[in-house]
């Protein structure tokens, strides 16, 4: 056994323990940066530097597919939310 090495084991993974697929977190970056161009994050500057550093952030943070699932559940709301505030829907207050 290496100096430092986890020590092996036999067990089963848990799912929630499964890290997001390349394809998941791709899928979920670009949700992200259509649902920030929706509420109008950038107010005019380019986008690219914001994503650079949320890329990064979520890279750090080794999101399993469960917590993607759960962002991009969030992010989906977040889009309906602006289209009815964009005047798409129906329920409007004002």
């Amino acid at each position: 056994m290496l100096e430092g090495a986890p020590p092996a084991t036999d067990e089963p993974v848990h799912p929630d323990e499964v890290p997001a697929s390349h394809a998941h977190m791709e899928g979920f970056f670009t949700q992200l940066g259509d649902t920030l161009d929706a509420i109008d994050f950038h107010k005019g500057r380019t986008p690219d530097s914001a994503m650079r550093k949320l890329r990064r952030l979520f890279a750090k943070a080794q999101l399993n597919e469960q917590e993607v699932r759960l962002l991009r559940g969030i992010l989906a709301d977040a889009q309906r939310m602006a289209r009815l505030a964009g005047g798409g829907g129906t329920g409007s207050l004002s």
